[in-house]
């Protein structure tokens, strides 16, 4: 263990020739004690004596390691319950809004990937991505499992868990009313493998409950996709009901989460959702044409802007509360929502409104970032805008990341969403995931995304389709701008700001007491047996 004394003097002023110099204040000294993670799972010095005060600095030996607060269950030492307002609380680090390359998890409304046997014939309904090798990726594995390559892959930094909300929660006549299941066995391959990862619940035509009508009585009405011609049937988003079930979930699983303080630390984002369409970004059925109105729908139904507001500021202030120390992520589609104003009136098929002004396309999307990144909510620091349509970088000059406004010319034209770039220029946090894997399947295509990321915007984390890790795995990087994937994935971490030590102050004890805080490396645990736990010894 080293012990290092850091004696900090403040100087004010310069003294003129016969001046007296006034006693320089006294500074009391701060006191760092370092530990030693060790590659095995052990701590050196294994007992750090230390006073109320002082710090004990980890330093990480790579990426993956952490410290939890740990309890003796009997049989091992334990990651304890999380609690953000304990003195004690040591658990860490938890970088808010944490950079790196994350991948998607499978689709929540289908099987997840596996390797072919026998060539491409082996899936010839779900060949995903073929490697220069001759591997074949399918959609073979488990429903909604993350391949256990992708968990262990040392080039990216976490995984996007994508979950449905009827699939997760039963509803309130249910017991138990929630499945967390399959929520535990990702967080628990993203824990034992070192990963953060982050969260969203989808509703939309595949994800809302139908018991939010069937027993709640919320109203509903019938939409068509204008773009697939998919009909589905959705409720009121902003009824009262309806933002209590989703609050209740998401309090629910952080709840969940914080019963274990290895489980939560590595939660990086938790995403705003539940107004969807096909997919956790923030979007509804819109636009109207000779055949359906769905914006008339919306408005006889009774969306109203205000209300929108209503429900996002409602959201984002329960995340916030629900998860201390955390980031929220918000999927942005820049005309995601309906053209529909204060009055009811809709904009219609022939781009006409009967009542009041005619609302922006981009009014609502604008509406909801601005509520997030107000300075006067306590959580706006914590409050990340996300793009999910990253491009491979073209020859349009895009606008500087540094000085950037949202810009409807710019859609279409390559560069990052200007809504997104916009947010970063601001100071907020700001993410991208890549566009689908039909249109970046290359390694190529996917360091062009990256280029983009780099160049183009602040982001400090973008997510990637988990076949194109996979990848990345088997075949050579192109290596234009980074020799690997990792590399990218540490420029990322590094522009984040992600540490590579830990350091906490020891809490203050009741005088003469001595306190043992007991602490593990999640990491180098398994489901059984931790290595060995560390000890830090408080004394007044």
């Amino acid at each position: 263990m080293r012990r290092t004394s850091l004696l900090v003097l403040a100087l004010a002023g310069c003294l003129d020739a016969g001046d007296s110099p006034e006693p320089a204040p006294r500074v009391a000294p701060i006191i760092v004690h370092t530990v030693t993670i060790n590659a095995d799972g052990t701590f050196s010095p294994p007992v750090v004596d230390v006073h109320s005060g002082e710090y004990i600095e980890w330093v990480l030996p790579s990426k993956f390691d952490a410290i939890v607060r740990a309890a003796w269950d009997g049989t091992r030492y334990a990651p304890r319950a999380y609690d953000a307002g304990s003195a004690g609380e040591i658990t860490g680090p938890m970088t808010v809004a944490p950079g790196g390359v994350f991948t998607l998890s499978p689709n929540p409304k289908g099987a997840g990937l596996g390797l072919a046997d026998v060539g491409a014939a082996a899936c010839p309904n779900s060949l995903r991505i073929t490697s220069a090798g001759g591997s074949h990726l399918c959609q073979l594995g488990p429903a909604e499992q993350t391949m256990a390559s992708t968990w262990s892959d040392p080039a990216i930094t976490g995984v996007f868990i994508r979950l449905r909300w009827d699939l997760v929660d039963n509803g309130p006549n249910a017991n138990p009313r929630y499945d967390f299941n399959h929520l535990d066995h990702e967080i628990d391959a993203a824990v034992a493998s070192g990963k953060l990862y982050s969260l969203a619940f989808e509703a939309g035509k595949h994800g809302t409950p139908g018991w939010l009508s069937s027993q709640l009585g919320i109203p509903t009405a019938q939409f068509v996709d204008t773009d697939t011609g998919a009909t589905m049937t959705l409720p009121a988003i902003w009824d009262a009901r309806y933002i209590s079930e989703y609050t209740a979930l998401l309090q629910a699983v952080a709840t969940h989460l914080k019963e274990n303080a290895a489980r939560y630390r590595a939660l990086a984002y938790v995403k705003p959702s539940g107004a969807n369409l096909f997919t956790t970004e923030n979007r509804l059925p819109k636009d109207c044409t000779i055949n359906y109105c769905n914006d008339r729908e919306w408005s006889v139904l009774g969306y109203r802007p205000n209300l929108i507001d209503d429900f996002y500021r409602a959201q984002f202030q329960s995340i916030a509360d629900a998860f201390p120390r955390k980031a929220m992520s918000y999927e942005l589609i820049q005309a995601g929502f309906p053209r529909i104003n204060d009055q009811g009136g809709y904009v219609d098929e022939t781009g006409a409104i009967a009542i009041g002004t005619q609302p922006g396309a981009f009014m609502q999307t604008s509406a909801n970032i601005a509520i997030g990144s107000d300075a006067a909510n306590d959580y706006h620091e914590r409050f990340a805008v996300q793009h999910c349509g990253l491009q491979p970088m073209s020859a349009v000059a895009c606008q500087d990341p540094y000085n950037a406004h949202p810009d409807p010319a710019d859609v279409g034209s390559g560069c990052p969403n200007t809504w997104a770039v916009a947010a970063g220029s601001d100071g907020q946090p700001t993410t991208f995931q890549t566009v689908n894997l039909s249109q970046i399947s290359t390694l190529s295509a996917l360091e062009g995304a990256l280029d983009n990321a780099e160049v183009n915007t602040l982001a400090n984390m973008v997510e990637i389709y988990e076949e194109l890790a996979w990848l990345a795995a088997q075949d050579p990087w192109p290596g234009a701008t980074r020799p690997s994937l990792e590399a990218w994935d540490a420029a990322l971490r590094a522009r984040a700001g992600m540490p590579t030590s830990y350091r906490v102050m020891a809490p203050v004890v009741a005088r003469n007491a001595v306190v043992d805080i007991k602490y593990i490396n999640p990491y180098r645990c398994n489901s059984t047996t931790c290595p060995s736990a560390g000890t830090i010894r408080v004394r007044s």
